[in-house]
């Protein structure tokens, strides 16, 4: 089975490449619309479900940069406001070398069509047999409380929407080299904010991010259905992998 929609993506197609990069650039975010298939999203969500309770579940408290919250911030700063996160993940390793997805993931046409939308010239797959992709979960009153992410850009694919809530909301270009914003970051957190984007992805809807100067958020999940998306772990180096904290923190182990 081929997941990946050729014809509505010529994967191989310059304009196409050029256009989605464009939009990226402007607006942080890039989303593809039934880039895979029903068919191939039909398969990657029961492979998805099978394999749930497996996964590693992790509920946490962090600020917006995800670390710790020092006790000595001041009540106006953000990085003294303690949020929560909760989510579930399967691993890597845990997905059959078969999988629709992990085909997908591991193919070269994809890989070089990803580069160019971010508008790299290289690009490599994580080469970590936990991190390197995976199915993210989220059950009812789970979600992904407001932050910044560590990595320069993320690329997920959804599989399954829940029933309510599970929007993914960000406010693009945040915060620079040089300043962090820190009165529009209490402004978001705090509800106070008009420039707040929501995104709703259907399945088969593969979204590029770059998230270390957007703030964004997963609002929590409601109603009885679980909200599944893949994610695809790239980097700009070969060889790159995540160290023995960060498996642990993520997948409960070390591989």
């Amino acid at each position: 089975m081929t997941a990946v929609d050729a014809d509505r993506y010529p994967r191989d197609d310059p304009a196409l490449v050029a256009a989605l990069h464009q939009l990226l650039t402007r607006d942080g975010v890039c989303e593809l619309p039934g880039f895979v298939t029903a068919e191939g999203v039909a398969a990657a969500a029961a492979e998805a479900n099978a394999l749930a309770r497996d996964w590693f579940a992790t509920d946490e408290q962090h600020n917006v940069y995800f670390e710790s919250v020092p006790e000595d911030a001041p009540p106006d700063d953000p990085r003294g406001m303690r949020l929560r996160s909760s989510k579930k993940q399967i691993a890597y390793d845990q997905i059959p070398e078969n999988s629709v997805i992990r085909r997908m993931y591991e193919d070269d046409a994809t890989l070089e069509f990803i580069a160019g939308v971010l508008g790299f010239e290289r690009l490599y797959r994580l080469d970590d047999p936990l991190g390197a992709l995976g199915y993210a979960y989220m059950e009812p009153s789970d979600t992904l409380a407001w932050h910044f992410d560590r990595s320069e850009f993320a690329v997920t694919l959804m599989l399954q929407a829940a029933e309510r809530g599970g929007a993914f909301e960000y406010v693009p270009n945040v915060r620079s080299d040089t300043d962090e914003r820190p009165q529009l970051v209490a402004a978001v957190l705090e509800g106070r904010s008009d420039q707040v984007i929501a995104l709703e992805p259907q399945p088969g809807t593969l979204t590029l991010f770059a998230g270390r100067r957007s703030l964004h958020r997963v609002t929590p999940v409601q109603g009885g259905r679980t909200r599944v998306n893949a994610v695809l772990a790239y980097s700009r180096e070969p060889g790159k992998r995540l160290n023995e904290l960060t498996q642990r923190l993520f997948y409960g182990r070390v591989a």
